[in-house]
């Protein structure tokens, strides 16, 4: 018998997963399609310390190789403090988090990182997301293109976050995610990010969003969109372009509207 010794390479980038380990089953098919990439990343946990044991025997089964860290999560924390907990102990140049039943797809995510450390006026990039459900074995692909990074800030956002790649210093030096912000944090961090410098534009899926009907932004949907037009609002850069998002804005809640009937009627 011939044993595989070969050591896949690892990447400068780290994946914080904030969870209340509920999603255990989820959690397992996420890192077992990660830990099947040609790469190795950093992971960091925050969980609350009655779930670590049983996140840490996942980790033992699919993700051994990597580089994993566990954080208590701190009582009465929200969202986004999590995430901020997880950015705090980065070491590596490159992040994003991910969902407990999302997946990164790290052979596409080292492409990104190969066009960012080569062009430094990037300050983020981004790939396709791929959405899907447990409850149906149909998909649909969310393609980014340019257009999203000027939509971004006025009209739906486009940018799917799980497929980002943030630089660390950049998100340390916008002060990490805006825990102001309870649902729409992500387009928060990715508008400022974008007033520093451009987009990288992958095409190809970096990510894949696990859909369903109780995640925290199909639930309150209502708040999740006036807190994006408060961010549309606070990166407006003239008089013309606030009266465009005010103006946009019912199109905007149609539209998002819209699409969650159309998302529960193709994954159902």
């Amino acid at each position: 018998m011939v044993l595989n010794l070969t050591i896949k390479p690892f990447l400068d980038f780290t994946i914080v997963i904030p969870t209340l380990g509920k999603r255990q089953k989820e959690l397992a098919q996420s890192l077992e399609r990660l830990s099947s990439s040609n790469f190795r990343c950093t992971i960091i946990f925050v969980a609350p310390e009655n779930q670590l044991n049983s996140i840490e025997e996942i980790v033992r089964i699919d993700c051994q190789d990597f580089d994993v860290k566990y954080i208590v999560e701190n009582k009465s924390s929200s969202l986004p403090k999590a995430i901020n907990q997880g950015l705090a102990k980065i070491q590596t140049e490159y992040w994003n988090w991910a969902g407990d039943d999302d997946c990164v797809i790290l052979n596409e995510i080292a492409e990104v990182i190969s066009k960012l450390s080569s062009n430094h006026s990037f300050v983020m990039g981004v790939g396709s997301c791929k959405y899907f459900s447990s409850k149906s074995s149909r998909e649909m692909l969310n393609k980014t293109s340019k257009m999203a990074s000027s939509v971004i800030f006025w009209g739906p956002n486009l940018v799917p976050q799980p497929s980002v790649v943030f630089r660390t210093k950049i998100t340390q030096q916008l002060g990490g995610v805006n825990t102001n912000y309870k649902l729409a944090f992500d387009q928060d961090l990715i508008s400022k990010s974008l007033r520093m410098g451009k987009i990288f534009i992958h095409n190809a899926v970096t990510s894949e969003y696990r859909w369903s009907n109780d995640t925290l932004t199909s639930i309150f949907r209502t708040q999740s969109l006036r807190e994006s037009r408060l961010i549309r609002m606070d990166y407006a850069s003239s008089l013309y372009q606030r009266a465009l998002i005010q103006f946009m804005y019912p199109f905007v809640v149609i539209l998002v509207r819209f699409s969650d009937l159309f998302f529960k009627f193709r994954f159902r």
